[in-house]
């Protein structure tokens, strides 16, 4: 399995398994969203950033997130994952890294 952060052209891939996630709950109606708007919203106006899980160079999984601001605590990070094998790997949020920790290596925007 390959972890990597997104690049454009995989938000088609991450809003299939965003409506496959839907679907299952009985929500798919509830979705808005699209590929092309997440498609915006994380490579131009960069509201988010999303890591995709691969295996066999089929996107299989998803976390994508966003940095909040609490008065109370300051900064923080909010984590939306999804992913049909991802899951096993990336589970109750231990995949994912604080943010500091992700922009000393790189792997986040300031």
């Amino acid at each position: 399995m390959l972890v990597r952060k997104a690049v454009r052209g995989d938000e088609v891939a991450i809003m299939d398994l965003i409506h496959g996630l839907a679907e299952y709950e009985n929500s798919l109606h509830s979705v808005d969203n699209t590929a092309t708007k997440l498609a915006a919203d994380l490579f131009d106006h960069r509201y988010c950033e999303a890591f995709v899980a691969e295996v066999q160079d089929e996107i299989v999984g998803f976390a994508l997130f966003y940095t909040s601001y609490s008065t109370w605590k300051g900064p923080c990070i909010y984590l939306k994952q999804n992913g049909r094998r991802w899951k096993r790997v990336v589970s109750g949020g231990r995949g994912c890294c604080k943010r500091a920790e992700m922009q000393s290596n790189g792997l986040a925007s300031a």
